[in-house]
C-alpha cells in the first residue's frame, strides 16, 4: 500500500472500531489465484464475444494495452476459458463459506493514490498501472461479490476509497453498511485534481 492509503484506512478502521464495529482478520490464500482465473476468463470471454476472424483482421483498431492482451487470447485452447470458469466457481463458494457469520469485508478500494496521467502513456507503465490499481477490486470479479468504495474524508491529499464488499446478490445488506460506515467516517469533499489532468 501507498503510505497515504494505508494511513487514512487504518484511521478509517479505527474509527469504526471506536464506533463499535468489529473487524476480524481472516485468511483469503484464494486471492493467490485471481491472476490464472482472471486472465484465463477475461480475453477467453471477449475472444468468444468479439470472435476471433473479426480480432485477427481489426486487431489495429485496438489500443496498445488491449491489443497486447487480446491477440494473445486469440491463441488460448478453448479449454483454458473452460478451466479458469470452473476453478472461479470453486473459488467464490470457498469464500462465500469463509464469508458466514461476517457482516462483509473492508479495506482499501485501491493500493495506491492517483499520480500524474503522463507517467502512463506507454505501454507498460499503464499495463502495470492498471494491474496494481485493480488488483483490490477483483475480489468482485473472482468471487462475484458486490462492493462500493466510499471515498474517504481529508483535509488534505488525494482521494483514497474505503471499500466494503458482501457476497453476490447482497446489495441490500452493503448499502446498508456503507450508508452506517458512511455515518461514522462523514461524507468526502470533492479532491482538487486539476494538477492530474494535463
Amino acid at each position: 500500500l501507498d503510505a497515504e492509503v494505508a494511513q487514512r484506512i487504518n484511521a478509517a478502521l479505527a474509527a469504526l472500531i471506536k464506533a463499535g464495529a468489529q473487524i476480524t482478520d481472516i485468511s483469503v490464500p484464494e486471492i493467490a489465484e485471481f491472476d490464472p482465473v482472471f486472465g484465463g476468463i477475461v480475453p477467453g470471454e471477449l475472444v468468444e464475444i468479439l470472435g476471433r476472424e473479426r480480432i485477427e483482421k481489426c486487431h489495429d483498431l485496438f489500443d496498445d494495452i488491449a491489443q497486447s492482451r487480446v491477440i494473445a487470447a486469440t491463441k488460448y485452447p478453448p479449454q483454458r476459458l473452460a478451466d479458469a470458469k470452473k476453478r472461479q466457481a470453486e473459488l467464490r463458494d470457498q469464500v462465500r463459506e469463509k464469508m458466514k457469520g461476517l457482516d462483509g469485508w473492508v479495506g482499501p478500494a485501491t493500493p495506491l493514490v492517483p499520480g500524474p496521467l503522463a507517467d502512463h502513456y506507454t505501454l507498460m507503465p499503464a499495463l502495470e498501472w492498471n494491474k496494481r490499481a485493480l488488483r483490490n477490486t477483483r475480489i468482485g470479479n473472482v468471487f462475484e461479490q458486490c462492493g462500493v468504495s466510499l471515498p474517504l474524508p481529508s483535509a488534505t491529499g488525494l482521494p483514497v476509497g474505503l471499500q466494503i464488499a458482501c457476497n453476490g446478490l447482497e446489495d441490500a445488506k452493503l448499502l446498508s453498511l456503507a450508508a452506517a460506515v458512511e455515518t461514522v467516517l462523514g461524507k468526502a469533499a470533492r479532491p482538487e485534481m486539476a494538477a492530474f489532468t494535463r
